[in-house]
């Protein structure tokens, strides 16, 4: 990873969009950096599967990163997504490999800070195009997700919220549901909070029935939402990418 500054301009004088990839499926973010290696206009700066391990290592790589690759298929996707905005907040997120019939992965990967959808069905093309607009600043979105992400922001305008009135959650819901939120397993939940699986399976439960949704994702997104809407307004490389 020495010598990241030393990455040669676009022919036309502009600096290229650096990115990282993350997926945990390694033939996949291997070839998909064998694609990408192909537009002057786009650096890869590192690879690998969405580990706390790869935080970390993404942190020191590749701090001049402009955008964040992350395959939204990888499991956890919207916990990881979150966990990298936080750590790395400069960096845009675009999610690819997208199902725009997941609303729940959509929705909570929109909250955690993607910027950017390319849909499953989606050309190398049109991925380049989404990590130059994102690395503009703009959001590329494919029109079904931007109908899934604008209806929540509705609900949410217009007070529809899932969780008001005597269906609100108890402390212990809400310290379950802010864990969940950081993608733990209900396992590291026992462990954090000092109780039985069993309980916090029932929590769980809970939580999901409250905020009327079926999905642990979903019910992250919520609790992301929420947290956010709360606060004050305030050219190629030479060798292969390594892995992070």
């Amino acid at each position: 990873m020495n010598g990241l500054d030393q990455s040669p301009a676009h022919p036309d004088g502009r600096n290229p969009v650096r990115i990282v990839i993350v997926s945990d499926v390694a033939l996949f973010r291997e070839g998909l950096s064998g694609v990408l290696a192909r537009h002057p206009d786009v650096e890869v700066l590192a690879v690998g599967p969405p580990t706390e391990s790869s935080l970390v290592a993404a942190a020191a790589a590749a701090e001049r990163a402009d955008v964040a690759l992350v395959d939204a298929s990888t499991v956890r996707a919207s916990a990881f997504v979150g966990r990298l905005a936080a750590l790395l907040p400069h960096i845009r997120t675009v999610a690819f490999a997208v199902s725009d019939e997941d609303e729940a992965e959509i929705l909570a990967c929109a909250e955690a800070g993607v910027v950017g959808f390319v849909p499953r069905t989606g050309s190398a093309e049109e991925l380049v195009a989404a990590l130059r607009a994102a690395a503009r600043g703009e959001v590329p979105c494919p029109p079904r997700v931007a109908a899934v992400v604008f209806r929540r922001l509705a609900t949410l305008a217009n007070g529809r919220g899932p969780a008001t009135g005597d269906r609100t959650l108890t402390e212990r819901e809400r310290q379950v549901a802010a864990l969940i939120e950081r993608g733990l397993s209900n396992k590291e939940i026992a462990v954090a909070l000092g109780i039985e699986v069993p309980t916090v399976k029932n929590h769980v439960h809970h939580i999901l029935e409250k905020l009327r949704v079926r999905r642990r994702a979903e019910a992250a997104a919520l609790v992301r939402g929420r947290r956010r809407w709360s606060r004050p307004s305030p050219s190629r490389p030479s060798a292969p990418p390594p892995e992070i």
